[in-house]
């Protein structure tokens, strides 16, 4: 191996020591209004947000459905404005573009190869989105209204909420490919208002909400054995101590109760003896593996969002927007990796990624020379001005790094914001964005 390929594996790892892990907040916002909201959480402390959009100049849209990280993407559905917002998470957070979905009413979507496949209410099937061209490639007829989607070895496992007719279903099916299109091949009885999934061991298992004539709420979670095509069901009752999240916890199936989330025995009842946290108002859950995340509202802005770890300890308290209903989970490993498997052909040169990012003390700039040459490496405010030089140098052929502590030409701490590197070689640039937080 040559030196400079060891020199880059130990900066590698290096940067893999310092990778940062983030969590996507989307905040649902109140129905018919414009006030869902997204926040990025940097760790376990460092919040920032809203994010891009900003209620009420640029506001992100009229209900934050769900939202789903797939190649260092961020995908969220929004629900009543009827389209799919995407932001680029390889270089800190960017808006990519909006995909319009005009009278869909998207509710969840999941991923297979290039393709993302977005369950809709309105059109009664699901939209499958052409990564490539975000050009719809096909539409799947669903006899009902298709909510939870989940993929999994080439197969997509659909929740059925209500039938077309939009009395109460009680469906989960199966759909696997056929000449590239996607069509039902199996379906299970399950308990009414199917919802959230999710799939562990060959078992999937379903929530459910439904209703009584005086419109009384009742929950309860199912069970699918897919190797038998067993169901097991259990009625859990009134819906007030339940609200419908699920999650693997150190490879236990636990489901939201009673203000926490508590494991489910082996015939789906409710271990309360081993439930974690305690709070009112719980509106959503997600786990990391690591943390829990638990979305606490009143349905008035601004709610919270509390993290725990798996004893029940509390980790933080963040304050958001209103009704946080959806998580994700992307780590900056991710972005790397992708650098690595581009890096075999680099180019002249090349500007990698910085890290940590965001960052709020020291990150390190890391770029590529084919040969020997001259270097300016520049950072500007999102205003074009010139804000500090860190290169103007000849450097040799390889890789190279250069800390950035966060201080501008005169030696004092720029503003919290977005900046962008330059990297000059003679009269060709690159650039890359980065995030600086106090």
């Amino acid at each position: 191996m040559k030196i400079k390929q060891i020199a880059f594996s130990f900066l590698v790892m290096f940067r893999l020591g310092f990778s940062l892990d983030y969590t996507y907040i989307l905040c649902e916002g109140n129905f018919s209004s414009t006030n869902a909201s997204l926040w990025q959480l940097a760790g376990t402390d460092q919040l920032t947000g809203p994010i891009h959009w900003n209620f009420p100049d640029n506001p992100l849209g009229d209900v934050g459905q769900n939202l789903r990280v797939y190649q260092d993407k961020l995908y969220i559905v929004m629900n009543n404005s009827n389209s799919l917002e995407v932001m680029d998470l390889a270089d800190g957070v960017a808006y990519k573009r909006t995909v319009k979905l005009l009278h869909a009413g998207p509710r969840d979507i999941a991923f297979i190869d290039n393709h993302a496949y977005i369950t809709c209410w309105y059109i009664k099937g699901i939209l499958a989105l052409n990564l490539d061209t975000y050009e719809i490639d096909d539409t799947v007829a669903i006899n009902g209204l298709p909510e939870n989607i989940l993929a999994n070895h080439g197969k997509l496992y659909v929740s059925i909420a209500m039938n077309s007719d939009w009395s109460s279903s009680d469906k989960v099916i199966i759909l696997d490919s056929t000449a590239a299109k996607y069509q039902p091949v199996d379906t299970f009885t399950v308990i009414p208002g199917p919802n959230q999934l999710l799939l562990n061991d060959n078992k999937l298992y379903v929530l459910s909400t439904y209703y009584d004539t005086s419109w009384n709420s009742y929950t309860g979670t199912s069970r699918i054995d897919l190797q038998t095509g067993q169901v097991l069901t259990k009625v859990h009752g009134g819906a007030t101590n339940f609200c419908e999240d699920i999650a693997l916890i150190n490879n236990k199936v636990y489901r939201t109760y009673n203000g926490g989330v508590a494991p489910l025995t082996d015939t789906l009842g409710i271990d309360s003896a081993k439930s974690i946290g305690n709070y009112s108002g719980i509106y959503s859950m997600a786990f990391n593996g690591t943390y829990l995340f638990l979305g606490l509202s009143d349905y008035t802005a601004p709610d919270q969002v509390v993290i725990l770890d798996t004893l029940g300890n509390l980790i933080n308290t963040l304050t958001v927007g209103v009704c946080p209903g959806s998580f994700a989970f992307y780590s900056s490993t991710n972005a790397i990796e992708n650098e690595l498997t581009n890096a075999n052909q680099p180019g002249e040169f090349r500007l990698l990624p910085n890290y940590p990012n965001p960052f709020n003390n020291r990150t390190i700039l890391t770029f590529y020379l084919k040969n020997e040459n001259t270097v300016q490496l520049s950072i500007y405010n999102l205003t074009g001005e010139l804000v500090a030089e860190l290169g103007g140098e000849r450097f040799t052929s390889g890789y190279h790094s250069i800390g950035w502590d966060g201080r501008d030409m005169n030696g004092l701490i720029v503003p919290t914001g977005m900046y962008l590197t330059q990297m000059k070689v003679q009269d060709t640039a690159q650039i890359r964005k980065m995030m600086f937080m106090k």
